[in-house]
């Protein structure tokens, strides 16, 4: 099916939603509509539906002309993020509604097999409610394929999953619609998940088409800033720069030449750097950027350093884990040929050589208000139920714990896994089954939420909208008594911090979801005697852009006052970039306890491993023959291994019948090289661009092998545009080397 759009354009009263646009939606495949919150992108996809219609322009379906033709006779199939099941119907029925109401003969079978895609066949016969989100998204879906519709809209299906469920249902849309005949529109405020999906782009942005074509081309290639900022995360860097006779200068630092002739009206421009084409070593030519670190975060897969230059701030994004001092001196160096150059106007004037980005692989005093609670459980249990009877019955088993005053932590893991219980008995919200919850040595198990002096930010902002920004922030103080004088000293103390200062006289009905955020979090802060700070997922419904700044303003806040956070969340990347350490929780119980930095190079269990990075751990069976270890029937042969063998030997004699597991990240699998120990062959199932790096889907025997590797080379990069086009070709991978793990009944050997 094509569907074109036509000088399409909304407006609403006196205000434009949709500013005349022209779009053409790839058939057969997936387009991207990209952009934060209020671009435009469920308005547009509402004018492709027929739920509204354009106030100019025109709507064509293979030619047609169905600009007036309600929706339900132009068989479109959406899917919402908010999942919109029967409840009264059981799953089988909810799949089959479609199909019933069509009277299509065959409808078991259809529906039978399409449940089985989509792993929810053993779910048939029951009810929505008894489903987890991301089971009752799959049957969604599943509905949605059922009516055979030949566009299929999904709007942010997966923002309100784990981001666990998000990576698992993310690869199954793309094994779903690949081949197909639908065409498929997905709107997302995520550059990754555009990148991930492939296919095209459309960037939005306040009800403007910026620019639109295959999603790596945008990526690459972004026809003016606003684009380069939408389409980045981390946040592009920016600086400014001067044009002398095809050279370029950054601030007081030498010349480069440009690997194309520019023309502009102005010699001001403006330079782009992607985050990952930051490096902390540099090659003879490149472009070097003295500074000083204002915050480093390991995100597991990534680490990430904040600096501040002469030029101004910079992010780099660097593979894997890298630590740094907060203040430490350091140098980072970008290639000329990976920058990007805007004109004054902000449009795309030069954009990087393909093979010229460079993976960051090749970098192989404080002021406290008033000491916080240190936070202990002892013997702490809780079930739901009245009298449990057994483990199972426990949605937080028996754990024993202490947090130090003044630390940030994090209760990380899937939903369901007793982190909201956890964070909700700290409070006083939950009074636990059994067990205590001490503060500073005092047991306050069975007080108020009040009498614990505790703050708490949830994940949707909670302000009070007819009161102006001061208003909010004075509210705890003036419930207190505090005087006049000493309320405004506080909130302005308060709002400065949280940029907030110019904000004050307006009224919260006015803002958007991140400053109402702030304003929540400024409600906690203002109270000078708060024992501790719990936040609940509070950035889950803040675009991508403005979780970065938030994120950052938490650390700062964390740095200048030491306050006792705890923050409850199941996405990776937060967690590890805010918290000292961070406890990984499945199932009720805290499987490992540690650092970004441990979690993610040392995981103590099996979860641990597939739960944090993007992807996670991979997992190979391993078996012994006559003493050496073998992988999907191959020996890992090679002088390194035979140290392995015996100690893998040594491991099995110990418990014959334990199951060994080979764990290796997908950061630290290699594309073998002549001569190297450890290897195995493999076969290619997908090439996914990510930019300045390519994830590689390979199949080992029946396991699925990921890695990730640089896009450096012209090779490299033909490979890396591949795309499934590689699908089938064999590739040699080593497996063995100072990162492997090895796990016995789901455990690490150590």
């Amino acid at each position: 099916m094509r569907l074109q759009l036509e000088g399409v354009a909304l407006r609403v009263g006196p205000h434009m939603h949709v500013h005349p646009m022209d779009l053409a939606v790839a058939p057969a495949g997936i387009t991207v509509l990209l952009g934060p919150t209020l671009a435009g992108k469920t308005t547009l996809m509402r004018l492709m539906a027929g739920l509204d219609r354009p106030t100019q322009g025109r709507v064509l379906v293979d030619g047609q002309d169905v600009t007036g033709v309600p929706v339900r006779r132009r068989n479109v199939a959406m899917v919402y993020q908010q999942f919109i099941n029967y409840p009264s119907m059981t799953v089988f029925d909810n799949i089959a509604s479609p199909l019933a109401l069509r009277g299509e003969a065959g409808t078991r079978d259809k529906v039978t097999a399409l449940a089985a895609r989509l792993h929810i066949d053993h779910l048939l016969d029951r009810l929505p409610a008894e489903l987890s989100g991301g089971q009752q998204q799959r049957v969604a879906l599943a509905r949605a394929l059922a009516k055979g519709a030949p566009l299929v809209l999904l709007d942010e299906p997966l923002v309100n999953l784990d981001y666990k469920l998000r990576e698992e249902l993310r690869d199954e849309l793309t094994d779903l619609f690949a081949g197909g005949e639908s065409a498929v529109v997905y709107a997302t405020t995520e550059p990754a998940e555009a990148l991930l999906l492939g296919g095209h782009t459309a960037v939005l942005d306040q009800g403007r088409l910026l620019q639109a074509g295959p999603t790596t081309d945008v990526y690459l290639r972004p026809a003016s800033i606003a684009v380069a900022q939408a389409f980045s995360d981390p946040p592009m860097n920016f600086v400014p720069g001067r044009l002398s006779h095809n050279t370029l200068q950054i601030e007081q630092g030498p010349r480069v030449a440009l690997h194309a002739p520019l023309r502009t009206d102005s010699p001001e421009v403006t330079v782009g750097i992607r985050a990952g084409n930051l490096a902390v070593a540099g090659q003879a030519g490149d472009l070097r950027f003295d500074a000083r670190v204002e915050l480093a975060e390991i995100a597991g897969s990534a680490s990430y350093v904040h600096v501040v230059t002469r030029v101004g701030p910079l992010v780099a994004q660097l593979i894997g884990v890298h630590r740094f001092e907060l203040g430490q001196n350091l140098s980072l160096y970008a290639d000329p040929g990976a920058l990007y150059v805007f004109d004054h106007a902000g449009r795309l004037l030069l954009a990087p050589e393909v093979v010229a980005l460079r993976d960051a692989q090749r970098q192989g005093g404080t002021r406290r208000w008033k000491p916080m609670a240190r936070i202990e459980l002892r013997g702490l249990a809780h079930s739901y139920r009245r009298r449990p009877r057994q483990d199972a019955d426990y949605a937080l088993k028996p754990l024993d714990l202490e947090w130090k005053d003044g630390g940030a932590y994090a209760l990380l893991g899937p939903s369901g896994c007793g982190k909201t219980t956890l964070l909700n008995i700290i409070s006083g919200l939950v009074r636990p089954s059994r067990g205590q919850v001490l503060f500073d040595g005092r047991d306050v198990t069975g007080l108020s939420p009040q009498a614990r002096n505790i703050a708490q930010v949830f994940q949707f902002p909670v302000v009070y909208d007819t009161m102006t920004v001061a208003e909010n922030l004075a509210f705890p103080l003036r419930n207190r008594g505090m005087p006049d004088d000493a309320i405004r000293r506080r909130v302005g103390t308060v709002a400065e911090m949280l940029d907030l200062s110019g904000a004050l006289d307006r009224r919260a009905s006015g803002l958007g979801a991140d400053a109402k955020q702030k304003i929540s979090l400024g409600r906690g802060l203002v109270r000078e005697d708060v024992a501790a700070i719990l936040f609940d997922e509070p950035l889950t419904v803040i675009d991508p852009q403005l979780k970065w700044q938030l994120r950052r303003k938490l650390k700062q806040i964390h740095h200048d006052l030491r306050l006792t956070l705890i923050y409850v969340t199941h996405d990776q990347v937060e967690a590890l970039t805010f918290a000292d350490r961070i406890m990984v929780m499945s199932d009720g119980h805290i499987v490992q306890a540690g650092t970004a930095e441990e979690l993610f190079e040392e995981p103590a269990h099996q979860f641990v491993g597939h739960f944090i990075g993007s992807p996670g751990m991979n997992f190979l069976p391993v078996s012994l023959k006559d003493g050496a270890p073998f992988v999907a029937g191959e020996p890992l042969e090679g002088e390194a291994t035979g140290q392995l063998a015996r100690w893998l030997a040594a491991q099995q004699a110990t418990r014959p019948e334990a199951a060994l597991v080979l764990g290796i990240r997908p950061e630290y699998v290699r594309i073998a090289a002549e001569g190297d120990a450890g290897t195995v062959d493999s076969r290619i199932e997908r090439i996914q661009d990510l930019g300045h790096s390519m994830l590689v889907t390979t199949r080992v025997g029946d396991v699925v092998v990921r890695l990730r590797a640089p896009v450096q080379t012209d090779r490299q990069a033909a490979l890396a545009t591949a795309g499934t086009a590689a699908a089938g070709q064999p590739l040699r991978i080593c497996l063995i080397n100072r990162h492997s793990r090895f796990y016995r009944d789901q455990e690490l050997i150590t």
